[in-house]
């Protein structure tokens, strides 16, 4: 259907992963998934997803690397960080890196969705901003 809003979830965890993507799925958003950084990198390519929810461990390289590589790209979607712990240095380093928002995993059912809609206004008010 035209006009879902189209996300990238990374994740190594296939129980978090699903999690999410069926999550996602039930809301509306056309969810594609990656289990390691590499493979998130080419499918942000390829899925040119309106937003990332990326988690920090991945295997091969990690989110920080893959939130490095995307500040190359002009049009990256914003990325909110899905992280275990939320230790504030890597909360830091990973605002610090591009990501817009954060979530610790235990949030993830009670919080993702809210938190993915605001967002995302929040990317496209800032688009037409960028533009001009």
């Amino acid at each position: 259907m035209p006009g879902r809003r189209r996300i990238l979830i990374a994740e190594d965890d296939s129980l978090v992963r699903e999690l999410v993507r069926s999550k996602l799925t039930s809301a509306g958003y056309d969810a594609h998934t990656a289990r390691c950084g590499r493979e998130a990198l080419e499918r942000m390519v390829v899925v040119k997803p309106h937003a990332l929810l990326l988690d920090l461990n991945l295997p091969d390289i990690d989110g920080f690397m893959v939130l490095e590589g995307l500040r190359d790209q002009e049009a990256a979607a914003p990325a909110m960080v899905l992280t275990a712990s939320g230790a504030s240095e890597d909360v830091q380093r990973a605002v610090a890196l591009g990501a817009r928002d954060y979530l610790t995993k235990d949030r993830i059912q009670s919080h993702l969705l809210p938190r993915l809609a605001r967002m995302l206004r929040s990317a496209e008010q800032a688009a037409p901003a960028e533009a001009a």
